[in-house]
């Protein structure tokens, strides 16, 4: 019983020092280039708030070879105040988790496709102005990408062909 108390309790708390404040956003210019992106953003405080999204990556390699993947992102944002009243300046860091598949050409006599996945992990910086119901947001990250790993796919039994180094950029 006093565990429930103290659940409620809690919750009580964390809801009288929320925000409430959701956003929905998408990658418009992303979904224009076979990279679709979508996410909620939660804000507790005026200048805190939880970013979670989910993109997608389809279309063709630079050699042509049909590419599939996803990727998802959590990022912690701080805003700064500024004079300019909505529009604000933030800093925060961010994960994300990714996995892509090239798969080999129709035409090919043997099996040249794989999946590379990886954790990318770094900073994220960028501005946001709002209006009532609209707001524009523009961000840029620095990070690098831990576990970069190709395997045979399909392989039931995720055998390593080799360790690369990938150069990824972020919806």
């Amino acid at each position: 019983m006093k565990r429930i108390l103290l659940l409620f309790f809690v919750n009580v708390l964390l809801q009288v020092y929320s925000l409430a404040q959701v956003e929905l956003k998408t990658n418009v210019l992303g979904a224009l280039l076979d990279r679709p992106y979508f996410a909620v953003e939660y804000s507790f405080t005026d200048d805190f708030s939880i970013e979670l999204g989910a993109g997608a990556i389809f279309g063709k390699t630079i050699n042509g070879r049909p590419r599939s993947g996803n990727n998802m992102l959590l990022a912690g944002k701080y805003y700064f105040n500024t004079r300019w009243g909505m529009d604000r300046y933030f800093i925060g860091f961010y994960v994300r988790p990714q996995m892509l598949i090239i798969k080999n050409y129709e035409e090919d006599n043997f099996d040249n496709a794989n999946r590379q996945s990886g954790l990318a992990t770094g900073f994220i910086f960028g501005r946001k102005w709002a209006g009532e119901r609209v707001s524009f947001e523009v961000n840029m990250g620095l990070g690098k990408l831990f576990g970069d790993k190709v395997y045979l796919y399909p392989n039931p039994t995720n055998i390593l062909i080799a360790n690369i180094c990938l150069l990824y950029t972020s919806p």
